[in-house]
């Protein structure tokens, strides 16, 4: 019983109503809506109607199976005019494509301060291999002036 009343409540939130105003839509009391959501009462099939009619959606989409949202959506798209569905699907795709977009760019940007951290740590390498090589230069130059020193005492 509850999966049908968490519908209920899910598009009266998605249609931005509250209880009062939704009991109002459909003719109730606050307090008797407010039981449907809170699945203390069943909901008569002609009640279901009238949620339906309010949100302007078919019986089928309040009570199918699937992403909630995604059927209303779909519902609504199919029941406007030619125009404003080329209109819906052009603001959609532009939006697809911001979100490509801002993926691809998010990535870049990880991308970047992976290479930053991984360049970082290369210089550091360096660095310590710089600071090896000064010694070993240090130390051939010492031991090629003991080498100098010893030849000329021989």
């Amino acid at each position: 019983m509850g999966r049908l009343h968490d519908r209920v409540k899910a598009l009266r939130n998605f249609l931005g109503f509250t209880q009062e105003k939704m009991a109002e839509q459909l003719g109730m009391t606050s307090s008797g809506y407010s039981k449907i959501e809170r699945a203390e009462t069943d909901i008569p099939a002609s009640r279901l109607e009238a949620i339906a009619q309010v949100a302007n959606i078919s019986l089928e989409i309040l009570v199918a199976n699937g992403d909630f949202k995604d059927l209303i959506a779909a519902e609504m798209r199919n029941n406007i005019s030619p125009e404003i569905g080329k209109l819906w699907l052009s603001k959609e795709l532009v939006k697809r494509e911001f979100e490509l977009n801002m993926s691809y760019w998010t990535r870049k940007i990880d991308l970047l301060e992976a290479e930053k951290e991984i360049l970082s740590k290369e210089k550091q390498l360096l660095e310590i291999e710089n600071e090896k090589l000064k010694e070993d230069i240090i130390f051939l130059k010492n031991l090629l002036a003991m080498q100098k020193s010893m030849e000329s005492i021989a």
